[in-house]
């Protein structure tokens, strides 16, 4: 995932566009591309993690992009948890271990978001994640807050994913927000995988005033809906008050 610092749209959205094709050119070009993921992520060959990373950062460079786009990591350490630890590549790992290859990227790379490092049950793991890079990386929960208000823990993680229909309702989802704003975290606001054009999640996010939105890569109808929408929502807002159009 790319995280560009703008903040504003009608930059932010340029950026990350210019640098997702470009690194789709670099990834064809090599042969490492194989598909597209169902939020138009690009799919690679490579097992090793470090080879992406170096690919996207490269090309970050050569745009020019270094200082305006940062990376967001979603390890969903859920999809690698085995019944004798976290499958990585051709290892299995336990908590410990994952926290060494995770440490080893964020020390690499320009990472500043990275979510679900570890499953739920892992909570020291969390912590000191949390604490080692206190300041640097924001570390966010999916699976382990479920947007539930419940499951919410500022010892844990930085900030929390918001999905408005993996809690089931707007209303739980706004407690959840306005929890995580309570306690000092973040809130991202996310896409599912297998998404429609509908795009309350752009204006979901733009009234709790969410840090992020996650809404995959600008590639399909289901996903350009969305930053088509983001844009004008920006539009609207900056316009003056009488002349306001969503």
């Amino acid at each position: 995932m790319l995280a560009s610092h703008a903040r504003v749209p009608s930059e932010d959205i340029p950026a990350v566009m210019e640098a997702y094709r470009q690194t789709e050119l670099v990834l064809r070009a090599r042969d490492l591309l194989t598909g597209y993921s169902a939020s138009s992520g690009m799919t690679v060959t490579a097992m090793d993690p470090v080879i992406p990373l170096d690919i996207v950062t490269e090309v970050l460079d050569q745009l020019g992009l270094a200082d305006t786009v940062s990376l967001a990591i979603d390890v969903a350490a859920e999809h690698l948890w085995e019944p004798d630890g976290y499958r990585v590549g051709d290892t299995t790992v336990d908590a410990d271990g994952l926290s060494v290859i995770l440490d080893d990227l964020l020390s690499r790379y320009p990472i500043i978001f990275v979510e679900d490092p570890f499953v739920g049950a892992h909570t020291k793991s969390w912590s000191a994640l949390r604490q080692r890079h206190a300041g640097q990386v924001d570390v966010i929960g999916d699976d382990l807050c479920a947007t539930n208000v419940a499951y919410i823990d500022p010892t844990l993680a930085d900030g929390i994913l918001l999905k408005m229909n993996q809690v089931g309702t707007v209303t739980s989802a706004l407690r959840a927000a306005q929890e995580a704003s309570r306690v000092g975290m973040r809130c991202c606001v996310s896409h599912r995988s297998l998404e429609t054009e509908d795009t309350a999640v752009c204006d979901f996010a733009v009234a709790i005033g969410a840090s992020w939105i996650k809404i995959g890569g600008p590639r399909r109808g289901d996903r350009t809906a969305k930053y088509n929408r983001l844009l004008r929502l920006e539009s609207s807002l900056t316009q003056p008050a009488g002349s306001r159009r969503t």
